[in-house]
């Protein structure tokens, strides 16, 4: 049995990252939980409970791009469309 003393409103939390864990006291008020992950990770592999106490917001990377990295990201993908442009012929009508 795991005995928790709470000290000036600080209340334990058992935190857990994959293998690893640590129980560290924090202030009910104050506590703030950011988790990041892809969306299908988390709607595929989290705990439905855990999904239902989160405030969801989508992180796109395109906007969080300066506009020197958004200039840079639209070459890419120029580049990579002229030099991924695929012709071919038609077997069957040979």
């Amino acid at each position: 049995m795991t005995m928790f003393i709470h000290f000036f409103c600080l209340c334990p939390l058992n935190l857990t990252i994959k293998l690893n864990f640590n129980i560290s006291n924090f202030h009910p008020l104050s506590f703030r939980l950011i988790v990041i992950a892809e969306k299908d990770v988390v709607y595929n592999n989290f705990p439905i409970p855990l999904i239902n106490r989160l405030e969801k917001h989508y992180l796109v990377t395109l906007t969080s791009l300066t506009p020197d990295q958004m200039e840079l990201v639209d070459k890419l993908k120029t580049w990579v469309s002229e030099f991924s442009e695929v012709t071919r012929e038609n077997k069957r009508n040979r």
